[in-house]
């Protein structure tokens, strides 16, 4: 896809980070700070270029444009500057459409996701990911697909945590692909029965 950034023809691992001011935590670790976040993204994004002989890119999902005042963009530099293998990554500077936004995470073979957004258009597209919740809204969302065990909330989120259940999906890649598109087609399929039965209700 011509909107990826230009880089290595390697497996992509694609990376949605966020700035969030952490003002309701949950629970305290030494984890609940923004620096904590971006560093341990740093090192998370480091060990899989080192090791796991992938491509990570970084998709920003909200720009500082048409009135956002929320800079995804800028946590994605953030991210790359400090890591030491930051010139082999890979971040989106242009703003997509939704529908390039989802493209572009479906060229993934694995999504690590923050924004609420990006996880749905992720696993939409069928693509094994793991989810970072700085929403109760986000662990419930992949509850529902079957993909619990893939998730952390922010507070806690560490590098440690994220090689090791990325080294879990990874070689099963495939066959969560599989169970992901089989979830959502029946969230889709009980959408529609739901639609059904309101339409037999209103006429």
């Amino acid at each position: 896809m011509k909107l990826l950034p230009p880089g290595p023809e390697k497996p992509i691992v694609g990376i949605s980070a966020m700035r969030w001011s952490y003002f309701r935590n949950r629970v305290e670790t030494p984890y609940s700070n923004y620096d904590a976040y971006v560093g341990q993204m740093a090192v998370l994004a480091d060990e899989l270029v080192a090791t796991h002989g992938v491509r990570v890119v970084l998709f920003p999902t909200n720009f500082p444009v048409h009135g956002c005042r929320e800079d995804d963009l800028a946590v994605s530099r953030a991210i790359r500057d400090r890591m030491e293998r930051g010139g082999e990554v890979g971040v989106l500077e242009t703003l997509p459409t939704p529908a390039e936004l989802k493209g572009m995470l479906a060229c993934s073979e694995l999504n690590i996701t923050t924004r609420m957004h990006a996880c749905i258009l992720s696993t939409g597209s069928g693509t094994p990911t793991i989810s970072v919740n700085y929403l109760f809204k986000v662990r419930e969302y992949m509850r529902s697909l079957g993909l619990e065990e893939f998730s952390i909330d922010i507070e806690e989120f560490n590098a440690a945590w994220a090689i090791g259940i990325f080294e879990r999906m990874w070689p099963e890649r495939a066959a969560w692909r599989e169970k992901i598109t089989a979830a959502v087609g029946e969230k889709k399929a009980d959408l529609a029965r739901a639609m059904e039965r309101i339409d037999d209700l209103v006429r």
